[in-house]
Formats: C-alpha cells, structure tokens, sequence
C-alpha cells in the first residue's frame, strides 16, 4: 500500500474499551475488515498482472474477487460501527473505517491503470469501481473526523492520522485517471464515468482540508498531533494546484464529451488553491522554555 498503515487507532483505543461482548463484536468487525481488504489488494493486483499478460478470463476473475472482498469490507465495518455505542468503541470500530479507506486509497490508481485494459461489461465495472472508492475513501475521512473530535484521548493521535494520510498524496491517482481519460482503449460511457470520479477526488480533497482545519482548531485534539495535521494542510494546499495542472497538461487531448467538464475541475481546483492558501490555518506553537533549557 502506498501509504504509510493507518490501522494505529484501534491499539490505542482498546486500551479504554471495557472488556466484554461490546469489545468483541467491535473488534471481530475491525479484524474482518482488515483480513477482506487484504484479501482485495491481493486480488486486484493479480487481476492487473493477468490483463497486461492477455488473460482476460482469469483477470476478470481476479477482479470480481477482489470487488466481493472489498464489499465484504465494507459490511464489516459498518458491523463493527453498529456495534460501537460509547466515544471509545467507536474510536475503535473506527480502525475497520480506516482499513477500508486506506484500501480504497490504494485502488484508485490500480483501478484507472486496469481501465484501458479491459472491455465491455468489465470496463463499465471497472470504471464504477473506481467512483465507488473515490468516493468512499473521502466519506471516510469525514468519518474519522467526527469520531476524532469526540474520541478518548489515547485514540484521538491515531485518527488524526489517519485523516492526514488519506487526504495527501494524490498526483499519482489524478495522472493515472488523466491518462485513462486520454486513451482510446476506454470508451465515451466510461470516460464520463471516470471524469466524475476525477471530479469527486479532486472536491474531496478541498473538503478534506476543511476536516484538517476542524481538527487543528478543535481542543480535543492532542497538541502533538497538531504539527502532523498543520503540514498536511500545507500539502494539501500545495497538491491541489498540481492536480489542476495535471489534468490541464492531458485536458487538449480528451474528448470533447469531457474536455469542457475536466477543465471546470481545472478552474474549480485552482480557485480552491488559492482559498486554501489564503485561509491556512494559525500553526501551532511550540512550547517554550525561558531559560533555553527544555524540560527546565
């Protein structure tokens, strides 16, 4: 996975989740999750090293498989969320949310690397899967954030966390979508499809730094964790106008069903570059120590 393992919070949570039935059911929700987006990664990338190798049968076997283990995914962490009714059970389902993003996360550029790939009614899947998981990975960090600003304080680090690697770090995903976009291999149907999850990543993340913002001015949240998030706003900030300049670079060569929709995501992102700059929040400041000697 490229991102560094966002599975940190339920370590830190379990320590204030009171020991009974309402902690196994959770956790059995968290461990499924994590075991069936494994199950999913696996899949995907044996189903992509299946298509480049020209054995499509096999390939779209792989991929349904791995489309199966991330809905199984997903209704365990929604298992592991029903079953969480105190702040600290939920900072603790919140590891099975967390699981899922990350893999979604991970999908996105595979998924747009598979598109040209394939054809037909295995495109068309493709392409939805890949708005599926845009999509999800950024519900979920409005997810983690909620949970985050009411959380025990041994869980609220972790979360952070978690925030701050799911809304980074997204130009390799854009130049995969930008070059699935610009290859004839995809048809029109499923461009629009793709341009829409471009369109959903691209605003996710804008909303993303809010959640940052949320976070860094709430005062729940842990002093040591505040340096973390105010850097991934920066990067956020940053990466945002790389986005717009990425799909401007590919935008000349896309259809024109799409070009004028792709370059209003241009506009829109570079104008939110630029509110984000503008409003970046207060960094925190760091202890001080009169007399020059910490711990003094």
């Amino acid at each position: 996975m490229r991102k560094s393992s966002l599975i940190c919070v339920a370590a830190a949570a379990a320590l204030v989740v009171p020991a009974g039935a309402l902690a196994a059911d959770v956790q059995t929700g968290v461990d499924a999750a994590t075991s069936h987006t494994a199950k999913a990664d696996s899949a995907l990338i044996h189903a992509l090293s299946l298509f480049k190798g020209g054995d499509v049968t096999r390939g779209t076997k792989a991929f349904t498989t791995s489309r199966k283990e991330m809905g199984l995914a997903r209704s365990a962490a929604a298992q592991a969320r029903h079953a969480a009714s105190t702040p600290a059970a939920r900072a603790l389902a919140a590891d099975a949310q967390a699981a899922v993003a990350e893999q979604q996360d991970t999908n996105i550029v595979k998924l747009a690397t598979l598109l040209p790939r394939t054809h037909g009614t295995v495109q068309s899947q493709v392409a939805q899967a890949a708005l599926t998981d845009t999509t999800g990975r950024d519900k979920a960090i409005a997810v983690l954030t909620a949970v985050a600003l009411t959380a025990p304080a041994q869980a609220q680090a972790g979360l952070a966390h978690a925030v701050q690697a799911l809304s980074t770090d997204r130009s390799g995903e854009i130049t995969a979508d930008a070059k699935a976009l610009v290859s004839d291999a995809v048809t029109p149907a499923n461009k629009q499809t793709l341009a829409t999850a471009v369109k959903t990543d691209v605003a996710g993340q804008t909303t993303a730094a809010d959640k940052l913002k949320e976070l860094l001015g709430s005062a729940s949240t842990p002093d040591a964790a505040k340096p973390g998030l105010t850097k991934a706003y920066d990067a956020v900030s940053a990466e945002h106008g790389t986005l717009a300049d990425i799909l401007s670079r590919f935008s000349d060569r896309m259809p024109a069903s799409i070009r004028s929709f792709v370059t209003s995501i241009v506009t829109h992102a570079r104008t939110d570059a630029r509110t984000m700059h503008d409003d970046r929040p207060t960094p925190p400041t760091p202890p001080s120590h009169p007399t020059g000697k910490p711990g003094s």
